[in-house]
């Protein structure tokens, strides 16, 4: 049996780079990619420039290969809208606090006990 994640690792790839040209993303077959994925470090110690710098490296990424599906993880919601500012279209990033909203609600909306169960707290007397 396939474990779910080795299948992930088998077709998901993480590069870094400090500079981006065309050259580089076709080299690294970003071109050729199904999803490119901006995601921001949780850990970072102010949300905002992390925030910053992941909007100004989806830009890039979407002004040298426009054709890509491009998804850009945003620490904060309330940055869409600076992402939506310099030109990047609006259903290309998501907010982690909106995603475990979302999921928060569906848990309670849905008959999913194996969802709902880290949301509650038991108080023994």
């Amino acid at each position: 049996m396939i474990n779910c994640f080795q299948l992930c690792y088998k077709f998901a790839f993480r590069f870094n780079l400090r500079r981006y040209s065309k050259a580089d993303l076709i080299r690294v077959r970003a071109n050729k990619a199904t999803m490119l994925y901006v995601l921001g470090d949780m850990n970072a110690d102010n949300l905002d420039k992390e925030d910053e710098e992941n909007i100004m490296r989806g830009a890039m990424l979407h002004k040298l290969l426009p054709q890509i599906n491009l998804r850009m993880m945003l620490l904060r919601p309330e940055n869409r809208q600076v992402a939506a500012d310099i030109g990047l279209p609006v259903y290309m990033c998501f907010s982690i606090n909106e995603i475990k909203s979302n999921l928060m609600a569906g848990a309670y909306t849905r008959p999913l006990p194996s969802l709902r169960a880290p949301f509650l707290t038991q108080n023994t007397l």
